[in-house]
């Protein structure tokens, strides 16, 4: 082959090349090189002939580039593979890789060094992703180490378990030690819906937990992130009450794959807590107990002082002034009630005797009574049309002078206290502050005031028992109110601003008004009635002989017949001898709850309800809060009689079942 073909098939060669191919002179001088160099530097052909290769790279590999022609490719020929960089025309760089080879003449003289030169600009950052990954993987291994010895040595139980077949995929010890359970006795329940008592989870009253209700199941039926405080009864039987947050786990669809649940036991610091909070309750019951005995001392004082007023009166023959004093003992007496009712209803139970009323007339009774001979007047807007509400009146009344007292001794300079009430309909999107308020009917009562208003930093424990800023307070008017209108199924909120005054907002369940005649049964009103025809036959019990001595006084002055017992057995055997002499039979039954060492008032109608349902039977107690008292009907009593009372409340509740 002539020496003109072979130069036409290496320029052939090298231009068709997909490596670049570049030569230079001894000076580094660009010679030739293909296609491919010029579009990898982004040069034409003119501008490479131009530079050196030199030129090309960016001078941090000079020395190194330097090094390998004088001791690789002067010496044996060509250089090892290497990598250095190049820079582009628009001075951007990007890595190589080549292997430069020395060109000699017939003289064995270096004339030229040629080099094939190949991109990895590609390769270079696969390798640097590589690089990533493994560095990732790498610290994904010890974060997961560092994780699993936490959850494994750590003090917080951790469960992870599949959804929705419940099976269980990883425990930590500590959720074991909390449990009460052995890994051993784990594995014997594969999935947590295989075997529920393993668990044994109940609430804080210390009733079994439904299924449903269990954070991690909700979770993992419900896609719920949800938490609460629950019992963990272990089979040591040592409960232990621990918080559990349950947070679903969901792929790419947004489905609900597993959950993981965390449970802190905080059995300690409830125990450490509840220590705390009877302490203070002791030191809190010392202040109150304190300012009830005053309280009570001076009202026993005023009522045993009218009492003995009145008798020296009567015994003088000055019957008029005499009976003055005995009505002012009973309203004396009226006030030391409410002072117990008071006490019963801020008590754990304390449940209110609910009965339909207009609330307007209690809104003016309780609240004109609460200024009377103050210097404060009474705005009131009332709604013509007002809903009625089945409430307590002496627990409502009380929420109503307590506000209004609060009001008088922030308005000491007087003023006017504006009220309204007004029907509203609440919706289930409606959320009152602090507390879920159920949809439905209710009665809105608005108490402002114009007075020295509340701090915000109080305004948040105003409802906290024994909080006051009053110098002589007991701090327990609000947060009775709170309880009374809790348990009225209702709402209270304040507004407050210091220097413009408060508001106090009452929402309280709706209810028609039929039949009703509001009347002012306060003792100095009561009208004391002629002694009448027989009325019908009642039989008395009570294992305390002066209520039934007094009772008895009661119903015989009105015209009723009245038989007494002094236990249900008495009852029961009473009511046996009235069937076997076929007398007439009775019209009514006061019956007292509790007799000691005796059968009470329950099981006493339980027993008589089994052979007659229609006699009017009435249950009698001091204990308010029992719930036989709050809903007779329930327990097959027509209805109650809230110790002590007085003689026109038991004629009233004859009257009204007995149409007489």
């Amino acid at each position: 082959m002539t020496h003109e073909k072979l130069e036409l098939k290496y320029q052939q060669l090298y231009k068709s090349m997909m490596d670049a191919f570049a030569s230079v002179n001894m000076q580094g001088q660009l010679q030739e090189f293909n296609e491919s160099f010029q579009q990898m530097l982004g040069y034409t052909s003119e501008e490479l002939q131009k530079l050196s290769y030199v030129d090309l790279t960016p001078t941090k590999w000079h020395a190194m580039e330097a090094e390998i022609i004088e001791k690789q490719v002067f010496i044996r020929g060509h250089s090892d593979i290497y990598e250095k960089e190049y820079r582009r025309k628009d001075g951007t760089t990007f890595p190589v890789e080549l292997r430069t080879n020395l060109l000699r003449d017939e003289a064995g003289r270096p004339v030229a060094m040629w080099a094939i030169i190949r991109d990895i600009s590609k390769r270079k950052e696969m390798e640097q992703l590589i690089i990533e990954q493994r560095r990732v993987e790498e610290e994904l291994r010890e974060i997961k180490v560092m994780l699993q010895a936490a959850m494994d040595q750590g003090q917080v139980g951790i469960a992870i378990v599949d959804a929705p077949d419940g099976k269980i995929r990883y425990v930590n010890d500590a959720s074991l030690l909390i449990h009460g359970i052995t890994r051993e006795e784990l594995t014997s329940a594969m999935s947590v819906n295989e075997d529920v008592s393993l668990w044994k989870l109940l609430d804080l009253d210390g009733e079994v937990l439904p299924l449903e209700e269990v954070p991690l199941m909700r979770a993992i039926l419900y896609g719920e992130s949800n938490g609460r405080e629950l019992i963990i009864r272990r089979s040591d039987r040592e409960d232990r009450i621990v918080l559990s947050k349950a947070t679903p786990i969901r792929d790419e669809q947004q489905k609900v794959i597993a959950a993981v649940v965390v449970l802190i036991d905080i059995t300690e610091t409830k125990k450490l807590a509840e220590r705390l909070m009877n302490t203070q309750k002791l030191e809190s019951l010392g202040v109150l107990a304190g300012g009830i005995a005053h309280d009570l001392n001076n009202l026993l004082s005023g009522i045993f002082g009218y009492i003995d007023l009145a008798q020296e009166k009567i015994l003088t023959k000055e019957c008029d002034e005499g009976l003055t004093f005995l009505k002012k003992s009973m309203e004396t007496f009226a006030r030391a009630k409410d002072l117990a009712k008071q006490l019963l209803t801020f008590s754990k139970g304390g449940e209110p005797l609910k009965k339909v009323c207009k609330v307007e007339m209690l809104l003016k009774q309780s609240m004109q009574f609460a200024l009377s001979g103050s210097n404060i007047s009474i705005n009131f807007q009332i709604a013509e049309d007002l809903w009625g509400c089945k409430i307590d009146e002496n627990q409502i009344g009380q929420v109503l002078s307590n506000i209004t007292i609060n009001a008088h001794q922030a308005m000491l300079h007087g003023g006017v206290l504006q009220v309204t009430a007004e029907n509203v309909v609440i919706t289930s999107a409606d959320l009152r502050v602090g507390h879920l308020l159920q949809a439905g009917d209710y009665v809105k009562i608005m108490i402002s005031d114009t007075g020295v208003g509340i701090a915000p930093e109080n305004l948040s424990r105003i409802f906290d028992p024994y909080f006051t800023t009053k110098q002589y307070g007991k701090g327990l008017g609000l947060a009775i109110c709170y309880s009374i209108i809790k348990k009225h199924d209702g709402v209270i909120e304040v507004q407050s601003e210091v220097g413009k005054g408060t508001s106090c907002t009452l929402f309280l369940p709706a209810t028609d008004l039929i039949d009703l005649d509001f009347k002012d049964h306060s003792p100095a009103n009561l009208e004391v009635k002629q002694k009448q025809q027989k009325k019908g036959h009642i039989l008395i019990m009570d294992d305390e002989d002066y209520i039934r001595d007094f009772l008895r006084e009661v119903l015989e002055f009105h015209g009723y017949t009245v038989s007494e017992a002094a236990s249900g057995q008495e009852v029961l055997q009473f009511l046996r001898e009235q069937d076997e002499k076929k007398a007439e039979p009775l019209d009514a039954l006061i019956l007292d709850l509790t007799i000691p060492g005796g059968m009470g008032g329950l099981e006493t109608i339980t027993e008589i309800r089994k052979q007659n349902n229609r006699i009017p039977a009435f249950v009698s107690s001091g204990f308010s809060k029992d719930p036989v008292i709050a809903q007779p009907l329930k327990f097959g009593f027509t209805d109650s009689l809230s110790k002590p009372y007085l003689i026109q409340e038991v004629i009233q509740l004859l009257e009204t079942y007995l149409n007489v």
